[in-house]
């Protein structure tokens, strides 16, 4: 969706949307098996979330905000951006939307994980990096658990 502006694209998902299910013409490929993992539920990872959802892909969401985790799973979005509450209704309805506070033995179900963590910048100008970091942490923490438990 390049070129297209987030609220842009949020408008073309949710007109793909269909009831508990990806669109018809998407039904038949490959990517509406994928399940995806998103670290970091702001702005980006929670549309991008929901997004994917409305595609009839299965979405873990994964957040350090225990808060932001529980809002989400009781229906609240952390954001406000036109169609993202109509699309994370939906995604809990249908069993795509999950969140959870830290990753554990379901990244192993997943096939790709999506890191929209932010990467602020320090006072010298160069990117702080640690939340990168840590996401990159628990990703390997749950691979290691998922290889030792076969999941």
């Amino acid at each position: 969706m390049a070129g297209l502006s987030m609220r842009r694209a949020i408008r073309i998902w949710v007109g793909a949307s269909t009831v508990c299910g990806p669109p018809r013409a998407a039904a038949k490929g490959w990517e509406n098996r994928v399940k995806i993992a998103i670290f970091g539920l702001g702005y980006v990872g929670f549309t991008a979330a929901c997004c994917m959802s409305s595609q009839g892909r299965s979405v873990l969401g994964i957040d350090v905000n225990a808060r932001k985790v529980a809002d989400i799973l009781a229906g609240i979005s952390p954001i406000l951006e036109p169609g993202v509450d109509a699309m994370l209704a939906e995604g809990l309805r249908c069993g795509l939307i999950d969140a959870a506070c830290e990753a554990d033995a379901r990244l192993g179900d997943c096939d790709m994980a999506i890191v929209c963590v932010g990467t602020p910048s320090s006072a010298d100008g160069s990117h702080d990096m640690r939340y990168i970091v840590q996401v990159t942490e628990q990703i390997t923490r749950a691979a290691g658990f998922a290889a030792r438990t076969g999941r």
